[in-house]
């Protein structure tokens, strides 16, 4: 009965010394991953792109359109300007230059061509089409610009 009670005293102790190394690992195992994920994101992101590129080069446009929209309003300026290049040429959507101009406004953040497209949008509308563009502008921007 003696030896019982010391074996189970020396397996609390025990595993009282390790448990802060299992912490330890675990914490560092988290520290880790959480990198990792953000790579792999990114890549995933990437291969998302490139897969709609594909999609859109093959004029297959509803393929390239599901596949940017995510990326789009996750703040990738390149998905951001195609999204403006397919409203504003109707393809794979119905053309709108509200929101062409919109997406344009946000991508061109970061690129000068989404400006310069934005710019040919904008003479094309009238004061009030203008007026609703800029509008919805700011919200995209607001909802879509990486912060």
């Amino acid at each position: 009965m003696m030896q019982t009670i010391n074996t189970m005293f020396k397996f609390l102790n025990k595993r009282h010394v390790e448990r802060p190394e299992v912490l330890y690992r675990r914490k560092l195992s988290g520290f880790l991953l959480f990198p990792l994920l953000l790579i792999l994101s990114s890549v995933c992101q990437a291969d998302m792109f490139e897969d709609g590129l594909n999609a859109f080069g093959g004029q297959k446009y509803e393929k390239a359109y599901q596949l940017w929209k995510p990326l789009a309003e996750k703040g990738n300026s390149d998905a951001q300007y195609y999204m403006g290049v397919m409203f504003a040429n109707g393809q794979g959507v119905k053309r709108n230059y509200i929101v062409a101009y919109a997406w344009y406004s946000v991508a061109a953040e970061e690129q000068d061509m989404a400006e310069e497209n934005r710019d040919d949008i904008e003479v094309t509308l009238s004061e009030p089409q203008l007026a609703q563009a800029k509008k919805l502008a700011r919200e995209y921007t607001q909802k879509y610009l990486p912060q």
